[in-house]
């Protein structure tokens, strides 16, 4: 299974500020690692809701996600077909968000479980080892107002692994870690990719997490020349 992304872009416009992401090319496959980094505003996170089906591309350009059959992302979002991007959603990703996402009317253990419901993939074993991987056992009964911010993130990294996708989707996601526990996290992203064959994109600032961890770095970069802030991703294979 692959993401391919072909001359896609996204624009986000205030009364102040007009923003353009530019992908020319962009191509991840199932068990690869890539971290994608860049300074604050760059527009990491623009790329990420893309990547997590969270957000709607410009028209034009080509977005698919391949795999036995080829899932036409782009006209999905053209045709409004939104339930077929929530089946795709569920099943085929995880997704971290910066602020966690968790739904604040359910326990820690119903989040995860609704992941888990959702997908159809029902697995209490991975789960318990998730967990204790994570270090969040003694909270599974706890909202998320009652935990800290990292025992939220830990908590939206729990649930997005928990249904076994395709791909991770994790923007920032060791961001409110201490480093012993960021590193934890990374360890378990690679195992990911390694035992499960999960295609894992992270963005971040601790580049030199990513070195240590001998992750591939995609850098988002400001585009020169133009009259508006526009950023570029690129990754061809």
């Amino acid at each position: 299974m692959r993401f391919v992304l072909e001359r896609v872009t996204r624009t986000l416009e205030s009364s102040t500020r007009r923003f353009e992401l530019d992908i020319p090319a962009f191509r991840v496959d199932r068990g690869e690692v890539i971290a994608l980094v860049g300074d604050s505003g760059s527009g990491k996170t623009a790329m990420m809701e893309l990547l997590a089906l969270a957000a709607a591309p410009d028209e034009g350009g080509r977005f698919v996600l391949t795999g036995d059959e080829e899932v036409d992302i782009a006209g999905l979002w053209r045709h409004a077909r939104l339930k077929d991007l929530a089946a795709a959603r569920s099943r085929q990703l995880g997704f971290v968000a910066q602020t966690g996402g968790l739904l604040e009317f359910l326990t820690v253990r119903e989040n995860v479980a609704l992941a888990q419901d959702v997908a159809g993939r029902h697995d209490r074993h991975r789960v318990e080892r998730l967990v204790r991987t994570l270090g969040i056992d003694g909270v599974l009964d706890e909202r998320p107002a009652r935990l800290s911010i990292g025992q939220r993130q830990r908590t939206a990294i729990l649930r997005a692994l928990a249904h076994r996708p395709a791909f991770v989707i994790a923007d920032e996601p060791t961001s409110a870690l201490d480093p012993g526990t960021a590193r934890e996290v990374i360890d378990l992203l690679l195992e990911t990719a390694s035992g499960e064959g999960a295609g894992i994109l992270v963005s971040t600032h601790n580049v030199a997490l990513m070195a240590h961890a001998g992750v591939e770095t995609v850098h988002v970069v400001p585009a020169p020349g133009a009259s508006h802030w526009v950023s570029r991703v690129e990754r061809r294979r």
